[in-house]
């Protein structure tokens, strides 16, 4: 609940400074405190259902680009991103470069620094963007995720096809176990490559190449 009484519905979750969003809408951008049962938090405090709200707003917008990263809800990311669609190219790379980070202190490991220029070209083409850039510039404007960025720099690279073989050896008179091996490949719609026999001691090598 708030202040004045009335109930405020959170999606769970939700930090305090969703909860400023949900409450004021675009005059969020002006909360300069909020307090948890009579207690001031950190804007990325989460919010459970029996806290009690209180909200201080300035005249002044308050804004910060750190609030991006202390939000949880579409809603308060929708009015964030609008904001910094007006930002210069340069503090947006920012943005965008410690949302990645973030994501992959969560979800992998290392830094993003330590991925090759080459790769990152790559995934800029597989997301239809002409640079890096342009990918780190929809990162901040909302209109690519983080988690589907990194998700992308942590595959392999075009998801190539890694080859390997498969060899079985059989004696001259067995044809039965070429045929059955064939028939299990195709009941699990195993695929290969082509397949090869060549004469080998008293027998035959057969060479299966995926």
């Amino acid at each position: 609940s708030v202040d004045n009484g009335n109930t405020l519905f959170l999606p769970p979750k939700s930090t305090a400074l969703d909860s400023a969003f949900f409450y004021f809408g675009a005059d969020g951008f002006r909360v300069r405190e909020i307090q948890i049962n009579g207690k001031k938090v950190h804007f990325s405090q989460p919010v459970f259902e029996s806290d009690y709200l209180q909200f201080q707003l300035d005249n002044e917008d308050q804004f910060q680009d750190e609030w991006i990263y202390q939000i949880s809800t579409g809603y308060a990311r929708s009015c964030i991103y609008e904001r910094l669609r007006s930002f210069p190219i340069t503090k947006k790379i920012h943005i965008a470069q410690k949302l990645l980070q973030l994501e992959l202190d969560a979800h992998y490991h290392g830094y993003l620094e330590e991925i090759s220029a080459k790769r990152k070209t790559e995934v800029a083409k597989s997301l239809l963007h002409k640079s890096w850039e342009q990918v780190l510039e929809s990162v901040a404007d909302g209109y690519l995720s983080a988690d589907l960025v990194v998700k992308k720099l942590h595959r392999d690279s075009d998801e190539k096809v890694r080859s390997f073989s498969l060899e079985m050896y059989r004696e001259s008179t067995d044809f039965k176990s070429l045929s059955k091996l064939v028939d299990l490949m195709n009941f699990y719609s195993v695929k290969y490559a082509h397949q090869s026999t060549n004469p080998h001691r008293n027998g035959f090598l057969d060479t299966f190449v995926f």
